[in-house]
């Protein structure tokens, strides 16, 4: 979900200036600072050779990525950032609003 959210954020009306995306996923930060350029050199490869793992939602991302500046800045979770805690929340809300949903059905 971190990765969708990354997506939806880039897919936003943006005013052209630089971006910081802030996460608490390691993974999230290290696909687009340091794995990404290896893996498009490697046909989306890993340095094992298997399959890049989420490369759908890696490709939409990388593209939205091109031609803009975008940083990534990962943080601890539940550490009291308060972006961090507010996107937790949001996010918790939306999944248990989601589960309640899909029960009723």
């Amino acid at each position: 979900m971190e990765m969708r959210a990354v997506l939806e954020l880039l897919k936003a009306p943006s005013d052209g200036e630089g971006l910081t995306v802030i996460t608490d996923s390691r993974y999230t930060l290290n696909v687009f600072t340091e794995w990404i350029a290896g893996w498009r050199a490697k046909g989306w490869r890993t340095a094992s050779g298997s399959r890049v793992e989420n490369l759908d939602l890696i490709v939409a991302i990388d593209a939205e990525l091109q031609g803009r500046q975008v940083m990534f800045q990962w943080v601890r979770g539940h550490s009291g950032h308060e972006l961090n805690e507010r996107a937790d929340k949001l996010a918790t809300t939306a999944a248990r609003t989601a589960a309640q949903a899909w029960l009723r059905e």
